[in-house]
C-alpha cells in the first residue's frame, strides 16, 4: 500500500513539474508577440500547439518528433536538449535561427525544442539527441502515455496566452 502511495505522489510531482515547465515555456513564447518580427512565429506556434496532440495520440511520440524535425530542422529541435537554466534560453536559441528558417519552419522547431526541453527536464526521457529520442520512443511503449499531458498542457497554455491567427 505504501509503495502505491509513493508512486501516486511521484506521478503528481511529475505532472506538477510538467505543468510548471510548460507554463514557463509558453509564457516565454507569448512574450515574443511584443516583437513585431516574431508575431507570425508565435501565432504559427499556437497552430502547432493545437494540431500536434492529434498526431501524438494517433501516431505516437516518435512520429511527432520526426515530423517536427522534418518540417523544421533536426538541429533546431535538438536545441531542447541543451543543458540550460530555463526555457527562455531554449526559446531564444530557436528564435536566433530566424534568418535561416521561415516562420512556419521556425514554429515547428520551436514546438519541437520546447517539447524536448520539457520531457527531458521532467525526467521522462534519457535521450540526449534526436536519434536517441526516436529510438527511445519506439522502444518504450509507456512513453507515449507519459508524454500526453505535455501535449495537452502546451495546447491549453498556447490557447490561453496567444491570440489566434
Amino acid at each position: 500500500m505504501t509503495k502505491t502511495l509513493c508512486e501516486v505522489r511521484s506521478l503528481i510531482l511529475q505532472l506538477k513539474t510538467i505543468i510548471e515547465l510548460t507554463l514557463e515555456c509558453v509564457e516565454n513564447i507569448a512574450a515574443l508577440s511584443s516583437q513585431k518580427e516574431c508575431r507570425d512565429v508565435v501565432k504559427k506556434f499556437r497552430s502547432r500547439a493545437r494540431e500536434t496532440p492529434t498526431y501524438a495520440f494517433t501516431n505516437g511520440l516518435a512520429y511527432v518528433i520526426t515530423l517536427l524535425a522534418a518540417r523544421s530542422s533536426r538541429n533546431v529541435v535538438e536545441h531542447g536538449f541543451m543543458k540550460v537554466g530555463s526555457c527562455s534560453d531554449i526559446v531564444n536559441k530557436v528564435i536566433s535561427e530566424r534568418g535561416a528558417l521561415k516562420d512556419e519552419e521556425l514554429s515547428y522547431g520551436l514546438y519541437g525544442a520546447i517539447l524536448v526541453y520539457i520531457i527531458k527536464k521532467a525526467d521522462l526521457i534519457a535521450s540526449n539527441n534526436f536519434g536517441e529520442l526516436v529510438r527511445e520512443a519506439l522502444n518504450n511503449s509507456t512513453l507515449d502515455v507519459k508524454v500526453r499531458p505535455v501535449f495537452e498542457w502546451i495546447k491549453r497554455f498556447a490557447e490561453a496566452y496567444i491570440e489566434s491567427e
